[in-house]
C-alpha cells in the first residue's frame, strides 16, 4: 500500500512472544507523526488516535465487529483485547433509575 521514495516497500519488523506477534514499521509511524504534527496534533500518536476512533465508535453505538472492520482487525477477540468498551459502574447504572 505504501512505497518508500525509492519505490521500494517498507520494512516491517516483527517483535513479541510466539503466538503473540506484532509488527512494526518505522518509517510509516514517521510519516503519521509528521502529519499530526503539520495538522498541529502534536500530542498524538497513531496509538492515540485509533484510541480516539475506537471510543468515537463505541459511543455512537459500534459494536466490536464494526470497530475491527474500521480499523482493519478481523477477530472480534482482538478487538476486545486492545479496545476494551469502558463498562459502567453498577451505582452509576442505578442512579436515578426510578
Amino acid at each position: 500500500m505504501f512505497l518508500s521514495a525509492t519505490g521500494e516497500g517498507f520494512r516491517i519488523t516483527q517483535y513479541g512472544a510466539e503466538g503473540r506477534r506484532r509488527c512494526l514499521c518505522r518509517p510509516i509511524l514517521e510519516t503519521y507523526r509528521k502529519l499530526f504534527r503539520y495538522a498541529e496534533l502534536e500530542w498524538a500518536t497513531p496509538l492515540s488516535i485509533r484510541r480516539t476512533v475506537v471510543a468515537r465508535l463505541y459511543d455512537r453505538g459500534a459494536d466490536e465487529e464494526q470497530v475491527g472492520l474500521v480499523l482493519g482487525i478481523s477477530e472480534r477477540s482482538a478487538v476486545r483485547e486492545q479496545f476494551p468498551r469502558a463498562r459502567p459502574t453498577m451505582a452509576s447504572l442505578v442512579q436515578e433509575l426510578v
